[in-house]
């Protein structure tokens, strides 16, 4: 969102105000509104977000090189881009763990239940054959 409000020339502390509402997260709303403020006083964005422990380092010094070279929305790009790539590692992670557990928890209950089933019978036969 940041980003694309820089491409279309969209001034950066109205940018700001469209990412805080976008967060969904009051933590990083309120590191954003913090930063806002601080830019609005003169500060450099990288500098303003730099004082709020929310804010990822290696996102920091993207947006810093980005200022720097003047590149800022291809740098959030980058950044935007890297942190998706992660997320999505980060899910498949996570699945490659719930598989098996889900396998093994079915084994159980399939198990479970054909116990149920067939204990009975057995002692039925059981009491037959005697």
């Amino acid at each position: 969102v940041f980003s694309l409000g820089l491409k279309a020339g969209v001034n950066i502390l109205t940018c700001l105000d469209i990412a805080q509402e976008a967060c969904g997260n009051a933590k990083m709303e309120e590191a954003v509104k913090k930063a806002r403020d601080s830019v609005n006083m003169g500060k450099k964005l990288a500098l303003s977000l730099e004082e709020s422990k929310e804010i990822p380092p290696l996102m920091i010094r993207m947006i810093s090189i980005g200022e720097q070279s003047g590149t800022l929305p291809q740098a959030l790009d980058k950044v935007a881009g890297f942190y998706d790539d992660e997320v999505t590692r980060g899910i498949k992670k996570l699945f490659t763990f719930i598989e098996p557990v889900m396998i093994i928890t079915m084994g159980v209950i399939v198990g479970g239940i054909a116990a149920s089933i067939f204990l009975p019978l057995f002692k039925m036969a059981q009491i037959f054959t005697k």
